[in-house]
């Protein structure tokens, strides 16, 4: 048996009592409804990407405010990348995306010793909203992370 779309509509419409126009009209809306949902469906897809530059300011100890910068690729669930703060570059590992949720850390030495960042958050179009962690052991804090894609 061969299905169609245009053996539904002809099968669904011809039991209607209607003339020739207004069966290609609710054909020509069907499918400006189907069109419609299916660019939705790609503009979310698009949106729910982590790749691009992200920007946002951390608050140091003192007080003061730091520029900080992640450049995320995205392919797949795959993200690779890098951070840039005041203290230099560095790669991202481990990093995930999946159902719009992403996941990272970097290590950098402080005073002699290695610190490890975990970063977690969702996806909103060109934000994300999320957590990170910082530290190790009992000296462990969590602040807010809501970075924003830069255009």
């Amino acid at each position: 048996m061969r299905f169609s779309s245009d053996c539904f509509f002809n099968t669904s419409l011809e039991r209607l009592p209607m003339n020739a126009a207004t069966k290609v009209g609710l054909r020509i809306l069907a499918l400006t409804a189907l069109t419609g949902f299916l660019a939705a469906t790609a503009q979310a897809d698009d949106k729910a990407n982590a790749t691009g530059t992200w920007k946002w300011t951390r608050k140091t100890p003192d007080g003061q405010e730091q520029q900080i910068s992640a450049t995320l690729k995205q392919e797949g669930e795959k993200l690779t990348g890098e951070v840039e703060s005041p203290l230099g570059k560095v790669e991202i590992k481990d990093g995930k995306v999946k159902d719009g949720e992403l996941s990272f850390y970097i290590t950098f030495e402080r005073d002699g010793n290695e610190i490890k960042a975990n970063f977690s958050g969702k996806l909103a179009g060109d934000n994300i909203k999320g957590k990170v962690e910082v530290g190790a052991g009992d000296m462990k804090r969590t602040m807010d992370w809501e970075p924003k894609r830069s255009k």
